[in-house]
């Protein structure tokens, strides 16, 4: 039996848009995954920024407190076993 034109053009037709929308559904399904990574992703990223900042809080803190005690052991070298400031002709 032989297709007329028309019978094979629309034959031909419906084979490529069953083929472009395959790929089109293909494409979508990949995108949604590449969404789904991409949130992760953020997320990770917002995680790592926020522990980040926390590190270096604590770090600042600890560099103060580190400050504040050589401070205080600087002022302490000044005194004897005693409490008392040894006499003035020792700081030379």
């Amino acid at each position: 039996m032989l297709l007329n034109v028309h019978q094979r053009l629309t034959i031909v037709i419906t084979v490529e848009t069953v083929w472009q929308d395959r790929e089109i559904n293909g494409l979508n399904e990949q995108l949604e995954e590449d969404s789904r990574v991409l949130e992760l992703l953020q997320k990770q990223l917002a995680d790592e920024r926020k522990k980040r900042a926390e590190i270096e809080k604590e770090n600042s803190m600890l560099h103060e407190q580190v400050n504040m005690l050589m401070n205080m052991l600087d002022e302490n070298e000044g005194f004897d076993e005693d409490g008392e400031a040894p006499p003035p002709d020792s700081f030379d």
